[in-house]
């Protein structure tokens, strides 16, 4: 039974790798990182690594679309031949558009869905969330993910998961920051300048506060830190 099982997993190992198609991105830009390589026929999507190197799950005949919003998008029909390539290069040409003057804003609404550069309503992930999803799926389809338990045994997965939680805090720390100016802690909770960045790593600990700042709701999240502030400084003065 156990042999049966062994040979059960290593099997589908195999025929897991032969649907992972594996490439690099070659242009003339020189930042290849983050370039969205989507599988439009498994709507199923993961970006480049440094270097413009990619994974992704398709099959024969399956249209790969390669899009960054500095670079001409690529479509690409899987073929038969792309699996047994030990990379599959595509090559993408720089986007070039003189402007006489450019003026660079910041807005918040402007994101890849937005520009078109990925579907409607296809989950995007940050980088510690697509770390943790690839070392944990157990199955890919009908497959098992030899991966996935390998990591699992090896303590790979639990330490994924803590990066994941330290991402979060750096990301909520980030909204914060969007939302309130820093003369805001100063003057209006009484956070001295020099305990800013301490107050910012002890209210990202706030679940509460995580929620307002996700919802959007400024006036709970106000509340909310206006209560961590006074608690902040009550520790602070003990010590």
């Amino acid at each position: 039974m156990k042999n049966f099982l062994l040979f059960f997993i290593l099997t589908n190992f195999c025929f897991s790798q032969k649907s992972e198609i594996k490439g690099k991105i070659i242009s003339e830009s020189s930042n290849l990182e983050g370039i969205h390589v989507i599988n439009k026929t498994q709507n199923k999507g993961v970006v480049t690594t440094s270097g413009g190197y990619f994974a992704i799950h398709a099959n024969e005949k399956d249209t790969l679309i390669f899009s960054a919003v500095y670079l001409e998008a690529v479509n690409h029909i899987v073929k038969k031949e792309d699996f047994s390539s030990e990379l599959l290069f595509v090559n993408m040409n720089a986007l070039v558009s003189p402007l006489e003057e450019v003026t660079m804003t910041k807005y918040k609404n402007i994101t890849p869905e937005a520009l078109g550069i990925i579907p409607k309503g296809m989950k995007t992930y940050t980088p510690a969330e697509r770390k943790l999803k690839t070392a944990s799926e157990m199955t890919i389809g009908t497959i098992v993910s030899l991966d996935a338990i390998i990591n699992g045994i090896s303590g790979r997965t639990a330490m994924l998961k803590k990066e994941l939680k330290v991402e979060r805090k750096e990301l909520l720390m980030q909204q914060i920051l969007e939302n309130y100016e820093r003369a805001y802690f100063k003057e209006e909770l009484g956070i001295p300048e020099e305990y800013v960045e301490g107050f910012l790593f002890y209210a990202v600990e706030s679940d509460e506060l995580a929620k307002a700042i996700k919802n959007g709701n400024k006036p709970v999240a106000g509340l909310l830190l206006s209560d961590l502030a006074i608690n902040f400084l009550a520790i602070s003065n003990e010590k």
